[in-house]
């Protein structure tokens, strides 16, 4: 099977521009070739595991090339996102570009919570940072989305 084009949508995900991806890629495949004798099928797919070492790669990538700045952690709601009906309309691509414009622990804290399905405890591990700050993140991840996706919306309306 060939899963290339799956595992770099994930670097994708992570990166907003072209050059990244296929870097965090091919130190995934490395990773990946040097480490095949730790896989356990018993415990996962081929595919997911391969993904897990993508996601690993992608984060390392990003924390070597940018500072982090943790961000205040007053509470933030997790609030109900009423999903406009024109997003059904968009494409894949179209809503993970909408994700590539967001700052980067905005975007990391996403995707691995909503891509990636990892809990607030995984992703306060991942990225060195607390849970109550992973929340807070994903918050705010959702109302720059919920913004942008706005302007979108008001941006075909005048079409």
């Amino acid at each position: 099977m060939n899963f290339a084009p799956y595992l770099l949508s994930t670097a994708k995900r992570f990166c907003n521009d072209n050059v990244s991806p296929k870097d965090i890629l091919q130190e995934s495949y490395i990773l990946i070739f040097k480490n095949f004798q730790q896989y356990d099928s018993s415990i996962s797919s081929l595919k997911t595991w391969m993904n897990r070492i993508v996601i690993n790669t992608a984060l390392k990538y990003l924390r070597q090339r940018h500072i982090k700045y943790e961000l205040p952690t007053e509470s933030i709601e997790d609030e109900q996102i009423e999903v406009p009906e024109i997003l059904s309309n968009l494409q894949f691509d179209e809503i993970i570009k909408l994700v590539q414009k967001l700052p980067i622990g905005y975007r990391e804290v996403f995707n691995l919570y909503v891509f990636d399905d990892y809990s607030h405890e995984e992703i306060a591990k991942a990225l060195s940072i607390t849970p109550s700050t992973s929340r807070s993140q994903l918050a705010r991840a959702r109302k720059l989305l919920k913004e942008q996706v706005q302007s979108l919306i008001n941006e075909l309306e005048r079409i």
